[in-house]
């Protein structure tokens, strides 16, 4: 069938994704993004929209394992692998997507040639 999904290999998976951050003025957790899923199949084009203030960078950045800062958290499947991420375990992670992926910061720089 010319529509049908469900043959086409996931390539990477997310669930329960969500990023924190301490504010040291107000000595709280400040949630950013919150329980967030989704997923990536082959040979298809995956959007990630909403309005803005609803984290889409933070969430871009933490699938492409381009996130430093913050507590991230949340269960990922990338290329058949499996990751349980609490805290700052995105080394492994990271690594894995940086290796299989290109990453085009939403800020372009031009320089003059």
């Amino acid at each position: 069938t010319g529509n049908d999904n469900t043959c086409l290999s996931t390539l990477m998976a997310w669930s329960g994704v969500s990023c924190s951050y301490e504010n040291q003025k107000k000595k709280k957790s400040v949630t950013t993004l919150f329980d967030s899923f989704g997923s990536m199949k082959e040979g298809t084009v995956t959007a990630i929209m909403g309005p803005s203030g609803a984290a889409k960078s933070t969430l871009v950045d933490i699938l492409a394992g381009r996130k430093s800062v913050g507590h991230i958290c949340g269960n990922f499947t990338v290329l058949g692998r499996t990751f349980n991420i609490s805290g700052d375990g995105m080394d492994r992670l990271s690594q894995l997507i940086q290796g299989h992926s290109a990453y085009i910061p939403q800020q372009e720089y031009f320089y003059p040639t």
